[in-house]
């Protein structure tokens, strides 16, 4: 029986030694969106209002997503890491308290550009 986890994939796991690959798909998204918003920002000319809209706003889609997704990572998946190994999303929890105040930062920087 093959018990290899396919790293790309996000379909079901078809053997019963398989685990439904959690960590890559989501992960891959959330840089692609990095990467969107990092071009719309960086193209943005400060001296178009309609630009400068555009850069805000996807920013802030940006920040939006990466907390919904650190939302859902604290509630749903770390409580059932912890239920089956103890100790192992410590690493990763004290990590999002990190994003968590460079997310604010972010935010802060957005507004004084608004300003």
């Amino acid at each position: 029986m093959d018990t290899t986890i396919d790293r790309g994939s996000t379909a079901p796991a078809t053997t019963p030694a398989a685990r439904m690959e959690l960590y890559t798909p989501i992960h891959k998204a959330l840089r692609a969106l990095m990467g969107h918003t990092l071009e719309v920002v960086g193209r943005a000319d400060p001296a178009d209002a309609e630009d400068v809209a555009r850069a805000l706003d996807a920013a802030r889609a940006l920040l939006l997503a990466c907390a919904h997704h650190l939302e859902n990572e604290n509630r749903f998946v770390h409580p059932a890491m912890e239920s089956r190994l103890p100790g192992s999303s410590a690493g990763t929890a004290e990590d999002h308290v990190g994003h968590e105040q460079a997310f604010d930062e972010v935010e802060a920087q957005v507004r004084a550009v608004e300003r």
